[in-house]
């Protein structure tokens, strides 16, 4: 009889859950894989040579109509090289997106949300190096950034309020490693 209530529950839970997973399964490591399982029915398409791009309403149609595409794209170069990838979702940028160097490295990756960065990106030299990463909100950065030269030594660090620099920005000297420290308030730089 206790067994009842219990199996109500996993049902609700499996029934309600957005996603879940087998006992045997482990969640995808990053949202990527949730991604790419949700779009495996359509072959990626390329953004700017097959869909129409509507300037007014910044979406992507189906092409020669007023659709909006959803689906898995993917841009290139004149020259034919991948420069990013990604989902579309109603014409708009939706998901995990990477874009790339010309050499072909990572240059940035990270979650969009109805065509506006959201969450953690993180941005890399085109050496591959990790350069720089921080939040956003609705597309507007938000919180602590922190940056680095090439050579993996700090550039800088501060905080975003609403997209504005705020508060004490730390700027760092590659060679010497020497710390210059500018005040900021909403933007407005407050020291030299």
């Amino acid at each position: 009889m206790n067994k009842i209530p219990a199996l109500i529950a996993a049902f609700a839970v499996a029934a309600f859950c957005p996603l879940t997973f087998a006992a045997d399964e482990e969640p995808p490591a990053n949202p990527e894989e949730t991604t790419k399982a949700s779009t495996e029915e359509k072959e990626p398409v390329d953004m700017f040579e097959i869909l129409d791009y509507d300037e007014n309403l910044d979406i992507f149609n189906e092409p020669g109509t007023k659709t909006p595409y959803t689906g898995p794209v993917f841009s290139t170069s004149e020259e034919g090289i991948r420069e990013s990838e990604g989902y579309l979702k109603d014409g708009r940028e939706e998901g995990w997106w990477i874009e790339y160097h010309e050499n072909g490295n990572k240059a940035s990756e990270g979650l969009y949300k109805a065509g506006s960065e959201e969450g953690y990106w993180k941005y890399y030299h085109d050496n591959g190096a990790f350069e720089s990463g921080g939040v956003y909100k609705d597309g507007v950065p938000v919180g602590k950034w922190v940056s680095f030269f090439e050579s993996g030594k700090i550039d800088f660090e501060g905080n975003y309020v609403d997209g504005l620099m705020d508060g004490d920005w730390t700027f760092y000297d590659e060679k010497t490693g020497e710390a210059r420290v500018i005040k900021f308030d909403k933007g407005t730089q407050l020291t030299e």
